[in-house]
């Protein structure tokens, strides 16, 4: 599927208003405070809205995505982790998660959608610690469970050398 063009329209209301126009500045100052990355898109998937947490987390500065078509700046091959519960979600209405690397960049994202009539709302965070960690504990259970059943012929080898020695 061909690449979508960035679609700007001349003065989107949206766009050139402060977020406190769009949004209740209580609202806006909890989704300030959040750690985990909050954008909203519009139905044609463009940014509206981007926190502070999200600007980190996607590596691009606000002026840059504010506009911008999510899969021009963000693109994946078909079929990609990410894309597939996006469209889904919008597709369907229906909330959709997803955990995957970005193979990109080599970090791992724990993925929250969830559609409205207004756009889509994607909450996500960085998950790549927690899944070192779990890959670390499945190899050291990995290397526990080879040594337990290896315990056996172990101690077979060891009553029988202590046969022979004595």
């Amino acid at each position: 599927m061909a690449s979508r063009q960035r679609r700007f329209h001349p003065s989107p209301v949206y766009w050139s208003r402060p977020m406190e126009v769009l949004f209740n500045p209580f609202i806006t100052s909890v989704l300030e405070s959040l750690r985990d990355g909050f954008v909203f898109l519009d139905r044609e998937m463009r940014y509206v809205y981007v926190n502070d947490a999200a600007l980190r987390l996607l590596l691009k500065p606000r002026e840059e995505i504010l506009g911008g078509y999510l899969w021009d700046l963000f693109p994946h091959e078909p079929g990609s982790l990410f894309r597939e519960p996006a469209d889904r979600a919008m597709a369907t209405g229906q909330p959709t998660h997803v955990e995957g690397l970005n193979v990109r960049r080599g970090v791992w994202f724990d993925c929250y959608n969830y559609p409205s009539q207004q756009g889509l709302t994607i909450i996500f965070r960085d998950v790549t610690d927690r899944k070192q960690a779990e890959a670390e504990r499945d190899e050291s259970q990995a290397l526990f469970r080879m040594m337990a059943d290896a315990a056996p012929v172990l101690i077979w080898l060891s009553a029988w050398l202590k046969q022979e020695l004595d």
